[in-house]
C-alpha cells in the first residue's frame, strides 16, 4: 500500500491533494440542515482546517450506520490491506458505478426522491413520471457535457505499481451490478443488518 489519499481538484483550485493517510483528521459531517451527512477529511495546519473533502456517497441522518460502515472498510484497507478490508467471501465486490448512463442516472434519481413520492407513484402517474425522466435527462446531460477528471500520470502510475502487487476488485458498469450474485446480495445484507442493529441498540460502532 502507498499510504497515500489523493483527492482530486481541478488546477484552478489548487490542483491534486497528495496526503499521508495519518494526517488527515476523518469525521463525520452534515449539510446545513443536518440532514445529510457525509464521511469527510479536514486537512489541518496545525489546529486549522484549510482544506475538506468528502469520501463515498451522502446519506440521510437516519442511516449514519452508513458513514461509519464506510470509514470502517476504508480504515481496515488502509491499517492492514485489502485482505482485511474484504475477509469474507462476498466482500470483494464494488457496489457504485460512475459510468455516465441512463440506467445509473436512473437508479441515482430514483434513490434520492422522498418515500412519499415513491410510495405515491401510481396515483400521481401523470406527476410522477415525467418528473423523474427530466430529473434523469437533465442529470445524463449535465454529466455528459462535463469533462471527465483525470488523474495526473504521478498518481496513475502509483495506483498502477500498488494494483500488480495486490488484487482489484473488479469495477461495476451500472449501479448494483453485482448484486444479482447470490453470495455478494447476502453478504451485504447481512453487514446491513449487523451495523443497523449495533448502531441503534447504542452499544458502540465496531464496523462489519
Amino acid at each position: 500500500m502507498t499510504g497515500k489519499v489523493f483527492v482530486f481538484r481541478s488546477e484552478e483550485f489548487g490542483g491534486v491533494l497528495a496526503l499521508d493517510w495519518r494526517d488527515v483528521y476523518w469525521h463525520i459531517g452534515t449539510d446545513e440542515t443536518g440532514k445529510v451527512c457525509t464521511l469527510r477529511g479536514h486537512v489541518l495546519n496545525e489546529s486549522i482546517a484549510v482544506d475538506t473533502f468528502s469520501v463515498g456517497n451522502f446519506f440521510h441522518r437516519d442511516e449514519v450506520y452508513r458513514v461509519l460502515s464506510l470509514w470502517c472498510f476504508l480504515e481496515k484497507y488502509m491499517e492492514h490491506g485489502p485482505q482485511d478490508a474484504g475477509p469474507v467471501s462476498g466482500d470483494e465486490f464494488i457496489y457504485y458505478s460512475t459510468r455516465v448512463s441512463l440506467r445509473n442516472c436512473l437508479v441515482r434519481v430514483v434513490s434520492n426522491l422522498p418515500p412519499l413520492l415513491l410510495s405515491l407513484r401510481y396515483k400521481l402517474f401523470f406527476f410522477y413520471y415525467p418528473l423523474v425522466f427530466s430529473l434523469i435527462l437533465t442529470q445524463w446531460l449535465a454529466l455528459k457535457s462535463c469533462r471527465e477528471p483525470k488523474w495526473p500520470e504521478f498518481v496513475e502510475a502509483s495506483c498502477a505499481s500498488h494494483s500488480q502487487r495486490s488484487s482489484v476488485w473488479t469495477e461495476p458498469e451500472r449501479i448494483g451490478q453485482f448484486l444479482s450474485n447470490d453470495i455478494f446480495y447476502k453478504r451485504l445484507l447481512e453487514k446491513e443488518n449487523f451495523n443497523k442493529s449495533v448502531f441503534e441498540s447504542g452499544s458502540g460502532f465496531v464496523g462489519f
